[in-house]
């Protein structure tokens, strides 16, 4: 990136109070070179001129760390082309950071993103986090869309007691915090809700912070002495819920769209 640019970047951010060393301010100007370099092809982001991305991206994706305090590790998820996650990691480089992103293409550019920024102590998780994926963390992060209560339900069951949720919302997120159901209200705490703006811009953003008031919830697994027998009850009518959904699945292109996929025989448990 050359001097003028590289001044304007270390200029966006000290007008909102955040200093970086000169290695950080390397590292931010070629995460902004990457970003451009591919965004074409795929898609990272709508914004391109570096003020944009500076403000927008950069400084908004660690600012909030001046009043909220990031417990380590933590997961980030849905980080699309690395936000709020690779923005902390160089702001803050002694945080554990596991990106989540589904998206083929775009995990591959976290990946190289952090191959090529050097950030050790990050790592990329190409997939959905689930009721079925289960992360060591002591927080969840995520400036998604998803609605609050969904990812509090994603989280739920491997946040430990006393973890957290942090949502980094535009200002009109009351519709979000209405719709959480019962189930998340008794499992979560609301433990900070701030309003505020970007200094020196118009930039208004809310960040929502939820506790966790009990610990992960506990696998358990039934193991058959029989290792030729199965679980549950036989399947005895055409009608059977479980039957007529698995004979749904099976039809036509609905496994191949929910990318799904069906198997028979055995379950070992290892």
């Amino acid at each position: 990136m050359t001097k003028p640019h590289r001044d304007s970047l270390q200029g966006f951010f000290e007008q909102s109070g955040i200093h970086l060393s000169p290695q950080q301010l390397d590292q931010f100007s070629l995460y902004y070179e990457l970003l451009i370099a591919h965004n074409d092809a795929l898609d990272l982001t709508r914004l391109r001129s570096l003020q944009d991305v500076a403000i927008k991206h950069f400084v908004d994706s660690v600012y909030f760390t001046e009043f909220v305090e990031l417990p380590s590790p933590l997961i980030d998820i849905g980080s699309g082309a690395g936000f709020p996650g690779i923005p902390l990691k160089i702001y803050m480089p002694g945080l554990e950071i596991i990106l989540s992103e589904p998206r083929k293409k775009r995990a591959s550019f976290l990946e190289m993103a952090a191959k090529e920024l050097r950030l050790g102590g990050l790592s990329v998780y190409p997939h959905m986090v689930t009721l079925l994926t289960d992360f060591p963390v002591r927080c969840a992060i995520t400036r998604a869309l998803e609605p609050i209560d969904d990812t509090l339900s994603r989280v739920r069951h491997f946040l430990p007691d006393g973890g957290k949720v942090i949502f980094m919302k535009g200002p009109g997120a009351d519709v979000d915090l209405d719709g959480i159901g019962a189930h998340n209200s008794s499992a979560y705490s609301l433990e900070s809700d701030r309003h505020y703006t970007l200094p020196r811009t118009d930039y208004e953003r809310r960040i929502i912070v939820f506790k966790k008031e009990s610990g992960p919830a506990r696998k358990t697994y039934a193991i058959l002495k029989d290792l030729t027998a199965t679980a549950g009850a036989a399947v005895t009518s055409s009608e059977n819920r479980s039957f007529r959904k698995l004979k749904r699945l099976a039809a036509g292109d609905t496994m191949k769209k929910r990318s799904m996929v069906l198997v028979s025989g055995r379950k070992i448990i290892a």
